[in-house]
């Protein structure tokens, strides 16, 4: 066997045929020792079970609780293997470990969540009369224990009137968000608690007439923003808190006779460009406010009577252009 240089300048020394077979063979066996090498890992885990979960088994119980590295569990194939381990490579080269991801929450919370609106609520410490009112509207209901938030939010209207109320409690109306009629009429009460009817945003009367309600609190009506009629004649009212019904955009109806009324605050009706019935008879009233129904473009009908004007002021009812009805000679 003489050694040559090929056109390359590159020794080269050929084989004689028995060589050649021997190299053949030994490439072959060097192959075999490659594969025996990359199969030894599956070969010392190879206590798994007949049949290994699936890929979408083994991604959702990591999707339930992160990794799982207990070496009982079955064995993965070899190419979820490989390329689960250049993932966990690529991970830490961004400073990031795969080992360490978690789920940002349970799946069993999202079914909680929907189950909010179906739950029991407490109206056990709300006014008797008001329970009674509230099973009274709801079929089959007899204990005010079993009364859910989906059962109040269907109720749409509310009867409370001649119940000899004397005082509500903070909460009695809460969940009532369907409620479109609210009837107070003929009781007792003398006052009423801050926010009362902060919840009925969807109520349209107001009934508080015959009374012993000497004022209301400020922003009592604030989120009534629905409301049309607005009934509180036979109190006792000397004054009106500045603003108090500048949110009733929507009103249509005031009603303030029979209270004690002996004056009004400027401007108090500025806001109702909606009314178009206001009544004020029966009062103190000894004069109005210069403008006070400037802005009540809408209002067809006033009344003035059973008061002690003695004079008005010039023009107060040059804007009233829709009026059509209005008693104020009869004082």
């Amino acid at each position: 066997m003489v050694a040559t240089h090929n056109n390359r300048g590159i020794l080269s020394c050929p084989l004689d045929p028995v060589a050649r077979h021997a190299h053949r063979r030994l490439a072959s066996f060097g192959s075999l020792v490659s594969f025996l090498f990359l199969l030894l890992p599956g070969l010392v885990l190879a206590q798994a079970p007949e049949r290994a979960p699936s890929k979408e088994t083994e991604f959702k119980k990591m999707g339930t609780r992160g990794w799982d590295m207990n070496p009982t569990r079955a064995v993965p194939h070899r190419d979820d293997m490989i390329r689960d381990e250049r993932f966990r490579l690529k991970s830490e080269a961004h400073g990031r470990f795969q080992d360490r991801l978690r789920p940002e929450r349970p799946v069993t919370e999202v079914s909680a969540i929907k189950q909010v609106a179906h739950v029991s609520v407490t109206i056990c410490d709300r006014t008797a009369a008001v329970i009674d009112a509230i099973l009274s509207r709801i079929s089959g209901a007899s204990n005010c224990s079993e009364v859910t938030s989906t059962q109040l939010a269907a109720i749409t209207s509310l009867n409370l009137r001649s119940r000899n109320i004397s005082s509500l409690n903070e909460g009695d109306f809460d969940g009532l968000i369907s409620l479109t009629g609210l009837d107070l009429g003929r009781n007792d009460l003398s006052t009423l608690p801050d926010g009362i009817f902060d919840q009925l945003t969807s109520l349209t009367r107001l009934d508080l007439r015959e009374n012993e309600l000497v004022t209301l609190p400020d922003g009592i009506l604030d989120q009534l923003a629905s409301l049309t009629e607005l009934f509180l004649g036979g109190n006792a009212f000397r004054m009106l808190p500045d603003g108090i019904f500048d949110q009733l955009t929507s009103l249509t109806g005031l009603f303030l006779e029979g209270n004690a009324l002996n004056t009004l605050p400027d401007g108090i009706f500025d806001q109702l460009t909606s009314l178009t019935s206001l009544g004020l008879r029966n009062n103190d009233l000894v004069t109005l406010p210069d403008g006070i129904f400037d802005q009540l473009t809408s209002l067809t009908r006033v009344y003035l009577d059973g008061n002690a004007f003695s004079t008005l002021p010039d023009g107060i009812f040059d804007q009233l252009t829709s009026l059509t009805w209005n008693n104020k000679n009869k004082n």
